[in-house]
């Protein structure tokens, strides 16, 4: 592969990264689901587990995918490579969601309202680990990407 052709990798990598997790953590799974198509498969569980739950097509992942939002994503690795001639793309991601900070309002005599807010050190906040794999197929027609295969395994906490 040449250099064009991964830079034009990673930039698909990084928008659609920047995409999908301000959508998980933002919006609504309307704006979700749209990442995905009927031939998409996603699937569920915890890391060292045989148990994984998998579901094809919008209408169940649909029932099935969990938005995070109420939670901060942090990414700490992401690998990609192409996975064959028609530009479709492995992409594997560790990293974890935190809590998102709390916000309490204070009033300070004449009914002037302070914001606090509370920051806390990240060992402090509630977080999960995660490692994300995603294969991106490549609509010809479209001269877009969607996710053809989503497995996400959350760590578990020791």
């Amino acid at each position: 592969m040449n250099k064009k052709q991964k830079k034009q990798n990673q930039n698909v990598v990084n928008n659609f990264l920047k995409a999908y997790f301000y959508v998980l953590t933002k919006s609504t799974i309307q704006h979700l689901i749209k990442f995905y198509t009927e031939e998409s498969t996603y699937s569920c569980g915890i890391q060292g587990s045989m148990k994984l739950k998998t579901m094809k097509g919008i209408e169940e992942i649909k029932t099935s995918i969990r938005l995070e939002s109420n939670q901060e994503t942090y990414i700490s690795n992401v690998m990609h490579t192409p996975i064959d001639d028609q530009g479709n793309l492995l992409v594997s991601i560790t990293g974890a969601f935190y809590q998102k900070f709390e916000t309490d309002e204070y009033e300070f005599g004449d009914n002037e309202k302070l914001k606090f807010q509370n920051v806390m050190e990240n060992k402090n906040r509630e977080k999960t680990h995660f490692h994300r794999t995603f294969v991106l197929k490549f609509n010809s027609k479209k001269r877009n990407y969607s996710i053809l295969n989503d497995i996400l395994r959350y760590n578990r906490k020791y």
